[in-house]
């Protein structure tokens, strides 16, 4: 069974970034890319997503404008999306299990100085049992180790 490279995405910087660094991977390794989005609803004060089918919406959104910007830079690449309505943690480990590797963006420097993952990210780190790679925001190609 061919396990792809897998990646979150949230639509921020840095999920942007670790998308685009698992599209250069996948190419690398000649493996597919998964995409997904994992979510729960939640009520929220915003109006413009204050409901579940808003928020179902934008997920749908976060993981089909991924999957348009990596098929155009790599056509040859294999790549599936899907937006999960499950709690991200757990969903992200659970993907992890059956990739070759998850890869997550970092959120940079929170509230407090130094703390460099995410929540959620440090959290899918402590409880995969398979490799999880954080991207910055702002990756490049040419930042990359020559190889």
């Amino acid at each position: 069974m061919t396990r792809p490279i897998t990646v979150g995405v949230d639509g921020s910087p840095e999920s942007v970034a670790a998308a685009a660094w698992a599209g250069r991977e996948a190419v690398r390794r000649g493996l597919p890319l998964r995409i997904v989005h994992a979510w729960q609803w939640q009520a929220l004060d915003v109006a413009i997503a204050a409901d579940e089918d808003a928020q179902a919406g934008w997920a749908r959104e976060v993981v089909d404008a991924a999957r348009g910007t990596l098929t155009e830079r790599h056509p040859e690449l294999t790549v599936t999306a899907e937006a999960l309505q499950q709690a991200p943690v757990d969903s992200l480990v659970d993907e992890a299990a059956t990739a070759e590797l998850l890869v997550l963006g970092s959120r940079g420097h929170g509230a407090v100085v130094g703390f460099l993952i995410g929540s959620v990210g440090q959290q899918v780190i402590a409880e995969s049992t398979r490799p999880v790679v954080l991207v910055r925001a702002g990756d490049r190609p040419a930042a990359e180790a020559a190889g």
